[in-house]
């Protein structure tokens, strides 16, 4: 009897036991099934709002285009004139408000800076021509490269002249198609191949700046100061003068000089443009038609160019007193007045999502029909 008054207390904790984990089970169901639910809701949102960002990308490229399509100005500068519609590119666009967000819009003209590629172009000694300086056995596009390593500044110094001249020679080997190191500073892929970490060299014109980081020599905190200042595009395309940045203008020098323009020498004639030389009268101008009426400093001519330029002017009339040479041969070769490619950043900002879209955009003619996008990615151009 005893036995049997203790089965229904027992049968009780089962029941009990059995309800509470019913409970539980019912209760982690419907967690699971919430959970579920709204992740499947946030991946919705997310494809939703990634959809839109795209759009948003596109119209903002589309956008970009357009502006550079009306643009049917022969040059190009950094004076965006309105009422002309010419360089409105240029401008520094308002962010765009939509419904779900914001789009901020750069463009960015990338002749501007220096175009690594120019560094291929081989040097061709002349037939009997004698070379006395180390100078004249680059081009003018590597002389100027080899100053323009000189400007930048590396943890409180500037590199030297022999190390910016090594680290030319390992560029122009990378660039170029041929197996012999350049100079004596070159490096070919038994180089590359050498190193702990070995990688293959490109031996052709670099399709990102960012190859700029593999080649030999150059650091870490050489590639963040000098990427700013380089671009990679097709190797005839030029420096345009009207838009690069002012401290690349001491990239210029006599043909003589590896060393950049003088520093202090370009901050008196800033502070005092009177103390510019004058030209001397029997050095012949470069004259032609004045086709476009541009805002002050944006050239059309050579011979403008050359005048707008401090440093510029000074090595032409200067030249032939110091017994220095300078010549104007390298600006039909290295540099320009005008700019075919675009680098097109925009900023796309839809609920909690932010992606940011880049676009090589490269305008052959000026119309719809010469504005093309090269190709979309997330590195430098």
């Amino acid at each position: 009897m005893k036995t049997a008054n203790r089965l229904p207390h027992r049968q009780h904790g089962v029941v009990l036991i059995l309800a509470m984990f019913i409970v539980v089970l019912v209760t982690s169901i419907a967690v699971a099934t919430t959970w579920r639910f709204e992740l499947g809701q946030m991946r919705n949102e997310s494809r939703w709002h990634g959809a839109m960002i795209r759009s948003y990308g596109y119209s903002a490229e589309n956008f970009a285009m357009k502006l550079l399509e009306d643009d049917d100005d022969a040059i190009d500068c950094l004076t965006p004139d309105l009422e002309k519609r010419q360089d409105l590119w240029a401008a520094d666009l308002p962010t765009m408000e939509t419904d779900e967000g914001a789009i901020d819009l750069k463009i960015e003209d990338l002749n501007r800076r220096f175009n690594i590629n120019m560094l291929a172009d081989p040097f061709v000694p002349l037939p009997n021509a004698t070379y006395s300086t180390p100078a004249s056995l680059f081009t003018e596009a590597q002389r100027m490269f080899i100053r323009l390593l000189q400007i930048v500044e590396i943890e409180g110094r500037h590199m030297d002249i022999a190390q910016a001249i090594e680290i030319t020679d390992a560029v122009i080997d990378w660039v170029d198609q041929d197996n012999n190191p350049h100079g004596n500073g070159g490096a070919e892929q038994s180089y590359y191949q050498g190193l702990q970490e070995p990688y293959t060299i490109g031996n052709q014109p670099m399709i990102s700046v960012s190859e700029f980081a593999l080649v030999k020599g150059v650091t870490p905190e050489l590639y963040a100061k000098l990427a700013p200042y380089l671009t990679a595009l097709n190797s005839d395309q030029r420096l345009n003068i009207n838009t690069m940045a002012p401290e690349m203008e001491r990239i210029f020098n006599y043909n003589e000089s590896l060393e950049p323009f003088d520093e202090r020498r370009l901050a008196m004639l800033r502070e005092n443009p009177s103390a510019r030389k004058k030209k001397p009268a029997t050095q012949p101008v470069q004259t032609g038609p004045n086709l476009l009426k541009a805002p002050p400093g944006c050239a059309t001519q050579q011979n403008e160019a050359i005048e707008n330029s401090l440093v510029l002017s000074e090595l032409r009339n200067t030249g032939p007193n110091s017994g220095m040479t300078w010549n104007t041969s390298f600006f039909d070769r290295y540099v320009g007045r005008a700019s075919s490619y675009f680098a097109v950043s925009s900023e796309v900002r839809v609920g909690e999502l932010v992606r940011t879209n880049k676009s090589l955009v490269r305008r052959k003619a000026r119309g719809k029909e010469g504005i093309q996008v090269v190709r979309r990615s997330d590195g430098n151009f």
